[in-house]
């Protein structure tokens, strides 16, 4: 467990905390919706299950006097043609500034300190605010590769 400033503490994730990581989920989710698509609760609820109950995926929250203001999730999985494994990001959300780059920079160490995560992706939505991008690349996690979707 890590204290942060006072009356906050960054630490693991537990299943007691699953609730509200959804619900954060959910929020960034819909402040930021890609058209025409419709958002899962219940695929949200159970991709935070997997972050939370494996202990190789990672899971980590900001705790303020006893309530869960931001949370990241990843999970690691075997990267589909290539050698190692992947750690993707599902989630990075923080209702109170500040607190969601401390959680980012805990998933770098951890990442970074694991020989057998070879990748790290994060996804944006795509009216993400810049800023979010500008911290990735200043933290040293660059985009790489273009995306192309069709959304129907």
């Amino acid at each position: 467990m890590a204290q942060g400033l006072i009356g906050k503490t960054l630490r693991g994730a537990t299943s007691a905390d699953i609730p509200c990581i959804v619900q954060l989920g959910m929020e960034a989710l819909e402040r930021d919706p890609y058209p025409g698509l419709a958002i899962s609760e219940s695929k949200v609820k159970a991709a935070t299950i997997e972050c939370v109950s494996k202990n190789s995926n990672f899971a980590w929250v900001v705790e303020k006097d006893g309530e869960i203001v931001a949370a990241v999730c990843a999970t690691v999985h075997e990267m589909l043609f290539h050698e190692r494994q992947q750690a993707t990001v599902l989630q990075f959300y923080s209702v109170d500034p500040g607190q969601g780059v401390k959680l980012i920079r805990k998933f770098l160490e951890w990442s970074r300190n694991r020989p057998v995560i070879k990748m790290i992706v994060f996804t944006l939505e795509c009216h993400a605010a810049p800023r979010i991008g500008k911290l990735l690349k200043r933290l040293g996690v660059d985009s790489e590769l273009p995306v192309y979707m069709e959304v129907r």
